[in-house]
C-alpha cells in the first residue's frame, strides 16, 4: 500500500488528468482535508491544510533532492561567514 501511494504521489498531476469528476472529488478531499478555496481577487487556490501523509513526503522529497545536490546544510549555513569588525577603524567610504 505505502509503495502503491507512492508511486501515485509521484504522478499526481497525470492521475489527476485522467480521473473523472468523482475521482478528483475524492483526490481533492483526500489531499485537502479542510478544501479548497478560490481567491478571485488575487486568482489563487487556497488550501488550510495539507494531508500528513502527503505533506511528509514533500518534506522526504525535499530533503532527498537538496542531498542528491550535495547540500546538507540548512539553508543558514549555506551564508558565507562575514569578518567581525576588530580594532580598526572603519572605512569611511573609501
Amino acid at each position: 500500500m505505502i509503495d502503491d501511494s507512492l508511486a501515485m504521489a509521484t504522478q499526481l498531476n497525470v492521475v489527476w488528468d485522467r480521473s473523472d469528476l468523482e475521482n478528483k472529488k475524492v483526490m481533492s478531499k483526500t489531499l485537502f482535508p479542510e478544501g479548497v478555496l478560490y481567491d478571485p481577487e488575487n486568482h489563487r487556490y487556497l488550501t488550510k491544510n495539507v494531508n500528513s501523509y502527503f505533506g511528509l513526503i514533500n518534506t522526504l522529497s525535499t530533503s532527498y533532492k537538496e542531498n542528491k545536490k550535495g547540500i546538507n546544510q540548512s539553508d543558514a549555513d549555506l551564508s558565507p561567514l562575514v569578518a567581525r569588525p576588530g580594532f580598526e577603524p572603519g572605512t569611511s567610504g573609501l
